[in-house]
C-alpha cells in the first residue's frame, strides 16, 4: 500500500508528471517509426497520392469504401508533394498530430468535472497515448483507427452529459464533427453511438439527452456527407454499390465460426470480466461512470466485430482499446480509492531531488526516444517511399524485384489479397495505374466451401453476368492500356476468398484472346513466397525461363 501511495502521489506532482508525461508520449511516438507498413494503409496512401495527381475516386480508382478515408488522407499526401517529402513520413505525422489533438480534447474535456480525481484523469491519458500509438500497431492509419480516434472524445462528452455538464459550443464541434467521420466510413460504425445514447436516455429516463447541440451537429454533419457522396461520386451507387454488396459476404468466415474465434471470445470474456468488477468490485460513481461508458463502445465496436464476419485483427481493434480503457478507469478509480485520493487533489512544494529522482526514468526514455524519432524520420526524409518495415523475407525480396525492373514503371498483381501489391509497390517506387487495387470482386463469382472442390470451372466473357463480365474486361483493358513491367500472380492453393476452390488467374483471364495474346510476352522471372513473378519482355532483355 506504501507503494501505491508513492506512485499516486508521483503521478499527482507536477513537475514529477510532466517528466513522465514527456517519456511516455516521446516513447509512444518514436514506435511508430520503422514498424511494417499496414497493406491497407499502404493502399490508402498510394491512392491519395493518386488522387491529389488528379485521378478520380469510383472512376480512374474503383474502391469498396465510403470516399471520406480518401478525403482525409488526401491532406498529408498534399503536404508531401509541396515539400518534396516522403508521402509515408507525412500520413505518419498526420495521423499522430490527429491522434494527439484528439488525447488533448479529452484530457480538456475529463477537466470540466472538478470532482474527478486528478489521479484517474492522469492514469487514462498514459493508457490513452499507448493505445493510440502502441497497441496493435499494424492498425496504426486503418479505417478502425481511425474511428477509435475520433470516436473517443464523443465518449468523454457523453460522460459530462451523465454529470449534468453542458459544452460549449466549440466543443461541441470539436466532438461532433469527428464523430460524424468517424461512424459514417461504415454503417457499422453507428451501433456503439446508438449504444451509448441508449445509455444515456436510460439514465435520465428522458429522451432529451438525444437532442443535445453536439448530437444535432454530428447528425447534419453525417447527412451531409451522404449527400456530398451522393452529389460528387454518382458512381459509387451506380457501378461500384452493386460489386461492392455482392462482395462484401464473400470474404467472411460465418457467424458459426466467427462466434468459436478466439479473438471473440475473448472479447466477450474481457467484458464479462470488466463488467463484473465495475459491478462488485469499484466504488467510486465517478469512475464507474465513466469506465461503463467506455464498456458500452467496446460492446458495440464487438458486435461490429461480429457483424463484419471476417474475423481480421484490425477489426477488433476499437473494441479492444474501448474495452482496454474502461479497465484502466476502473483500476485508477481503485488506485484513488485505496490511496485516499478519490477527490481532485495536486501534491505542490515536492522536494527537488525526489521530482528528479522518480522523473529520471522518464528523461532517459525521452533522450533516447527523441535521438531514435530524428534518426529514423531522416531515413524517411531521404529515402522517401523506400524506408519501412516488410512482413517477411519473401516480400522483401518482391519489394527489391519491383525496384528493380519496374520503378517507375506499372506493376500489377493477380491476386485477391492486396498484400500481394501493398505495401511493396509503393515502397519499391512503382506505379499502378489500373483500376481495381486487387482483384477483390473475383471472389464474388467463383467460391466454394466444400472442401473436395477442385479447380474452378470458369465462364468465358460470353457466358459471364453483367457484374463479373464488367469486372473482367475492365481488368483486360487496364492492363492493355498499360502493360506493366512485373507482374505477380498468386498461385498458393487456398486464396483469400476462394474457399476450397482451386483458380488459376492466368487461365481464367486467357479466355479472351486479347490477354493470351498480351500474355505471351511475359516469361517466368522467379519464384518469391505464395507468388510467380513474370517479366515483361519488351521492357528489357528476357531471362530464361525457370
Amino acid at each position: 500500500m506504501n507503494a501505491l501511495r508513492k506512485f499516486a502521489a508521483g503521478l499527482e506532482d507536477k513537475r514529477t508528471w510532466r517528466w513522465i508525461l514527456a517519456g511516455w508520449l516521446f516513447a509512444n511516438l518514436a514506435s511508430l517509426f520503422g514498424r511494417p507498413l499496414n497493406h491497407d494503409v499502404g493502399y490508402h496512401i498510394h491512392a491519395a497520392t493518386r488522387l491529389v495527381e488528379g485521378a478520380r475516386l469510383y472512376v480512374d480508382l474503383y474502391e469498396i469504401n465510403p470516399p471520406n478515408i480518401f478525403y482525409l488522407n488526401k491532406a498529408p499526401a498534399l503536404f508531401a508533394q509541396a515539400t518534396g517529402l516522403s508521402d509515408i513520413l507525412t500520413f505518419y505525422t498526420w495521423v499522430a498530430l490527429l491522434a494527439l489533438a484528439s488525447i488533448a480534447l479529452i484530457a480538456h474535456l475529463l477537466a470540466k468535472l472538478a470532482e474527478l480525481p486528478i489521479l484517474l484523469r492522469r492514469i487514462l491519458i498514459l493508457a490513452l497515448i499507448y493505445h493510440f500509438f502502441l497497441f496493435e500497431p499494424q492498425a496504426f492509419g486503418q479505417r478502425e483507427y481511425y474511428f477509435v480516434i475520433f470516436f473517443a472524445p464523443y465518449l468523454a462528452a457523453a460522460f459530462l452529459t451523465l454529470k449534468g455538464i453542458r459544452l460549449p459550443l466549440w466543443a461541441c464541434f470539436a466532438v461532433a464533427v469527428p464523430l460524424a467521420i468517424a461512424t459514417t466510413q461504415k454503417p457499422h460504425f453507428l451501433l456503439p453511438f446508438l449504444l451509448v445514447e441508449l445509455t444515456l436516455c436510460l439514465q435520465h429516463r428522458s429522451l432529451y439527452s438525444l437532442f443535445r447541440r453536439e448530437n444535432w451537429i454530428a447528425g447534419v454533419t453525417m447527412l451531409a456527407a451522404v449527400l456530398v457522396t451522393l452529389q460528387l461520386h454518382p458512381e459509387f451507387l451506380a457501378d461500384m454499390l452493386p460489386m461492392v454488396l455482392g462482395t462484401y459476404n464473400a470474404y467472411d468466415q460465418g457467424l458459426i465460426v466467427l462466434t468459436y474465434n478466439g479473438r471473440f471470445l475473448r472479447l466477450v470474456g474481457a467484458l464479462l470480466a470488466v463488467a463484473l468488477m465495475l459491478r462488485y468490485f469499484l466504488r467510486d460513481q465517478r469512475a464507474k461512470e465513466l469506465a461503463l461508458l467506455w464498456v458500452i463502445a467496446a460492446l458495440g465496436m464487438t458486435g461490429f466485430y461480429l457483424l463484419q464476419a471476417k474475423g481480421y485483427t484490425y477489426h477488433s481493434l476499437p473494441a479492444a482499446v474501448f474495452m482496454n480503457l474502461g479497465l484502466a478507469t476502473l483500476v485508477a478509480g481503485y488506485i484513488a480509492g485505496r490511496t485516499g485520493r478519490s477527490q481532485n487533489t495536486m501534491i505542490e512544494g515536492v522536494a527537488a531531488d525526489r521530482v528528479i529522482r522518480r522523473g529520471m526514468g522518464a528523461a532517459i526514455g525521452f533522450a533516447l526516444s527523441v535521438a531514435f524519432f530524428g534518426t529514423t524520420a531522416a531515413a524517411y526524409i531521404y529515402k522517401p517511399m523506400q524506408y519501412g518495415g516488410l512482413y517477411s523475407d519473401w516480400m522483401r525480396d518482391y519489394t527489391q524485384t519491383l525496384r528493380e525492373h519496374a520503378s517507375d514503371q506499372p506493376s500489377f498483381a493477380f491476386s485477391s489479397s492486396i498484400y500481394i501489391a501493398y505495401p511493396p509497390v509503393p515502397l519499391a517506387g512503382s506505379l499502378w495505374p489500373y483500376r481495381y487495387n486487387h482483384l477483390w470482386p473475383m471472389p464474388n463469382f467463383y467460391r466454394s466451401d466444400d472442401p473436395h472442390s477442385g479447380e474452378a470451372v470458369y465462364r468465358a466473357p460470353g457466358q459471364q453476368g453483367d457484374l463479373e463480365r464488367r469486372f473482367f474486361e475492365t481488368v483486360v483493358s487496364d492492363l492493355l492500356a498499360n502493360p506493366p513491367h512485373i507482374v505477380a500472380v498468386e498461385t498458393q492453393r487456398y486464396k483469400q476468398g476462394f474457399g476450397y476452390l482451386g483458380f488459376d488467374f492466368i487461365k481464367y483471364y486467357s479466355l479472351d484472346p486479347r490477354f493470351a495474346d498480351f500474355w505471351r510476352d511475359y516469361v517466368l522471372l522467379k519464384s518469391v513466397g505464395p507468388i510467380d513473378l513474370y517479366l515483361w519482355k519488351p521492357a528489357g532483355s528476357a531471362p530464361p525461363l525457370t
